[in-house]
């Protein structure tokens, strides 16, 4: 956004399941299902063996060095071998077996296992202890130095499944993760069916999002907001260019993309770019992209200089992308660049009046004052580095949390954007953005600073801004000027985790249902898909902030709001 706004006007804010190789996509619910309603009589005994060899399997892992399967491979979580020990019916057979049965098995097992997590407790991958060496030290991945092939990831070859090419169960580990994914990992929701989450729709045009970027990646790893252009293939021009200054805040957003769909630095499936026929491997552009950010670190951390007037976004973003990719990777070489970013973020929060504290965050470190925007990516990226495992001051949390709370109008749930008498009021770029349609961002941004930094399903201001959401569901039109991917963006993640699939809230789906139709509705229909064109998987910079970053902005923040179905578990009343 641009540093001119005044108090209405304002700058631009910016898994998968846990299985066994051997089970393919199923659960051990699944199974056990299965072989039940061959033989409904054995279901009990079942449970019980199959409970007994799920703790011997732990403890066995348990007892190890802690390092994540075979030369550094991916965790693999396998019942223990049995004299007695059936054959497992492949996945087409178990289909047949599902199709073929009634409801009365289903029932029975049921009561030997009313709920998943009785089994998928113990196989939790934030139980088991990882490895911080999965690379050696020039950041090769462990498993191809020992001559390995292992893939992980989202890219995969054309004709096959999109379960089976995306990182939400494709792949030879869980969910596309090189390995468990130690404390970032229990982020991922282990227990989560793609098929119950995401639509192949969706998937596919999240796949498509990314294949768009891996081709528009620059050579040193990076994504510029304005030149990315001469990377263009098939003799068209994707346009749309950003400001050069938000260059690491757009690479980050990027890199957080691939991320969140399960790539990190050891992912080996290969793309072949349908244009240029370049072959690109998917550990190379999270690899790459992560060495650009490192290289433009200084000593104390920061990503960019002090005189930048985006410090505070390209610093929370960036952030944000390091600790997750140290979180999944565990390449110790990056972990000291990460935890470095959280301590330059931390040092830039704004001090509470009276010296009694902190409060949020704002462009530049150290400001008089707070936004509610910088303030949301920052608490992302310190959220982001707690589950990673880095040193996370609580009270800096606890400071957002506040400011939050300051520039909240209780009455009616709106959120000003630097303090309450702003509450309501639109956030815009004169001569940019006027004439685009106000919408309860900040109030998005609000509540995302609730959940993850109070973890408190019962705050009342939650369900009051859920409904300020629901009256202003998403909507593609270009005409109308409704178009906002930052506000469907934190909206999808808030209503996600209040009021999603997994949320432990009585009556959960009525708030994210109709927004959840509603926003893949504007995104798969708005994105560009011609495989003949350069711009095919990216959005047209059509967008109320996407003159900031441009189309790689867009591109990114969009194909990360596909991904919120997978990307995130529910953090209420998580053990």
């Amino acid at each position: 956004m641009s540093e001119s706004h005044d108090a209405s006007q304002s700058e631009t804010p910016l898994r998968p399941q846990f299985r066994s190789a051997a089970f393919e996509r199923f659960t051990l619910h699944d199974w056990l299902l299965a072989r039940a309603r061959q033989s409904p009589y054995l279901a009990i005994a079942a449970a019980i063996n199959l409970t007994l060899l799920a703790m011997a399997t732990v403890w066995k892992l348990g007892s190890g060095d802690g390092r994540s399967g075979a030369a550094g491979g991916p965790l693999s979580i396998q019942l223990a071998e049995s004299p007695k020990a059936q054959v497992l019916p492949t996945a087409e057979e178990m289909r047949k077996i599902f199709d073929e049965q009634d409801a009365e098995v289903e029932e029975m097992v049921s009561d030997v296992f009313p709920d998943d997590s009785q089994i998928f407790e113990v196989m939790e991958p934030e139980k088991f202890k990882i490895s911080d060496h999965y690379e050696t030290d020039n950041d090769e991945p462990y498993g191809m130095v020992k001559g390995e092939g292992a893939t992980h990831g989202l890219i995969g070859e054309a004709g096959k499944s999109p379960f089976d090419t995306i990182g939400v169960g494709g792949g030879s580990s869980p969910g596309g993760r090189g390995g468990a994914g130690g404390g970032l990992g229990g982020m991922q929701n282990t227990r989560m069916l793609p098929t119950k989450r995401a639509s192949t729709t969706v998937i596919q045009a999240a796949d498509s999002g990314l294949r768009w970027l891996a081709r528009h990646q620059g050579a040193d790893g990076s994504w510029s907001p304005s030149a990315f252009t001469h990377l263009c293939q098939s003799g068209t021009v994707c346009r749309g260019e950003g400001y050069p200054e938000h260059e690491v805040g757009v690479t980050a957003l990027a890199l957080l993309a691939f991320l969140g769909a399960g790539y990190d630095s050891r992912s080996n499936q290969i793309w072949v770019d349908p244009f240029s026929q370049r072959k690109i491997r998917a550990g190379d552009v999270v690899k790459s992209a992560v060495q650009w950010l490192r290289a433009q670190q200084d000593e104390q951390g920061s990503f960019v200089t002090i005189g930048n007037s985006k410090w505070g976004y390209n610093q929370a973003v960036a952030t944000l992308a390091l600790a997750e990719a140290y979180g999944l990777s565990r390449n110790a070489g990056w972990k000291e660049s990460a935890q470095k970013a959280v301590d330059n973020l931390v040092s830039g929060q704004t001090p509470a009046p009276g010296g009694t504290g902190y409060l949020g965050w704002r462009y530049r470190p150290g400001s008089a004052d707070s936004d509610i925007s910088v303030t949301g990516w920052a608490v992302m990226a310190l959220k982001s580095a707690q589950m990673a495992n880095l040193k996370v001051p609580q009270s800096a949390l606890e400071g957002a949390l506040q400011f939050c709370e300051e520039v909240t109008d209780k009455t009616n749930g709106r959120v000003g954007y630097t303090r309450r008498e702003e509450a309501g009021q639109q956030v815009k770029a004169p001569g940019k953005n006027d004439d685009y349609q106000n919408h309860p961002a900040l109030e998005a941004v609000g509540m995302c600073v609730r959940i993850f930094a109070k973890h408190d399903i019962s705050d009342p201001m939650l369900e009051i801004a859920a409904k300020l959401m629901s009256r202003d569901l998403p909507e593609y039109s270009v005409a109308k000027k409704t178009n906002d991917a930052y506000y469907w963006y934190y909206a999808s993640l808030a209503l996600n985790q209040f009021d999603g699939p997994d949320s432990p809230r009585a009556g959960k789906g009525a708030f994210w249902n109709p927004w959840k139709t509603a926003l893949n509705k504007a995104l798969v229909e708005s994105q560009h898909r011609d495989p003949k064109r350069c711009d095919d998987g990216s959005w047209e910079p059509e967008d109320r902030w996407a003159f900031e970053g441009g189309r790689v902005y867009l591109t990114a923040l969009n194909t990360l709001t596909l991904e919120v179905y997978y990307r995130y578990p529910n953090v209420f009343g998580r053990r």
